[in-house]
Parts: C-alpha cells; sequence; structure tokens
C-alpha cells in the first residue's frame, strides 16, 4: 500500500504556539495517527478517491 500526502497549507498547526506543539505526542506520533485513521475510514466507508495530477 502506497499512501502520497499533498499538503496545502505547509504549517497548518504546527508552529509553536498551536496546540500541536503543546500536545504530549511528538510530530512523527500524530502523523502515524491520522494515517492510521484515514485507512480505517476508508475501509468502513468502502472507497478512497484517487486523482493525479501533473505539477508545472
Amino acid at each position: 500500500m502506497t499512501f502520497v500526502v499533498n499538503e496545502v497549507n505547509t504549517i497548518p498547526g504546527f508552529t509553536n504556539i498551536s496546540m500541536y506543539a503543546k500536545a504530549t505526542a511528538d510530530y512523527a506520533e500524530i502523523i502515524d495517527c491520522l494515517v492510521e485513521h484515514g485507512v480505517a475510514r476508508a475501509s468502513r466507508v468502502g472507497q478512497t478517491n484517487r486523482e493525479h495530477r501533473a505539477t508545472s
């Protein structure tokens, strides 16, 4: 299984004053949790949306 993440806002909530910075989990743990939840949701929903766009 391959995951590709496209982040539109490159620092959404990851500044020094954000809640993520004050959380007890580090960045890698937060990303792992988000991916696990996404995979679980995709299996519940039964489909995922895939789209490929060439960058210029």
